[in-house]
């Protein structure tokens, strides 16, 4: 898989690259900032849908009204471009091709469920195990 994926926008191409693990904690530290309900959407979305203009403009109320500038520092983490640029160079849909990119290069889909494993609840013994295990002999009470 290529490192890079350049995107061509109106103000120029953008580099989306490849995350490395020193860049997650970036990342992380920036969509910890995001509102949780954008958090979630983008969580429960595939990247098809991420791509769909209806849900995309079913998403643009909550993006404009709370958390632009969060969403730009996100791209400008997976992108050689800095938030700035992304909020006052780019419009809606270079951001938006820019963001399914760097989720098309970073197997978003492939990082979500590895974590979502990795965080799963281990599975405890059940009563039954305990059940068929032979009972320990009776001593007798005086």
């Amino acid at each position: 898989m290529d490192k890079t994926i350049e995107v061509q926008t109106s103000a120029g191409p953008v580099i989306i690259k490849k995350l490395a693990m020193a860049d997650y904690a970036e990342l992380l530290r920036a969509l910890k900032k995001l509102p949780s309900k954008l958090g979630k959407f983008i969580e429960g979305t595939s990247k098809e849908d991420l791509q769909n203009n209806e849900t995309l403009f079913s998403m643009l109320p909550t993006i404009v009204a709370d958390a632009l500038p969060e969403f730009c520092a996100v791209l400008a983490v997976a992108s050689d471009k800095d938030a700035d640029f992304h909020l006052t160079q780019l419009d809606l849909a270079d951001n938006i091709d820019c963001l399914a990119a760097a989720l098309e290069l970073n197997d978003y889909k492939r990082i979500a469920a590895a974590i979502k494993k990795i965080m799963a609840p281990t599975q405890v013994p059940t009563s039954q195990t305990a059940a068929e295990e032979p009972a320990a002999p009776e001593t007798p009470q005086n």
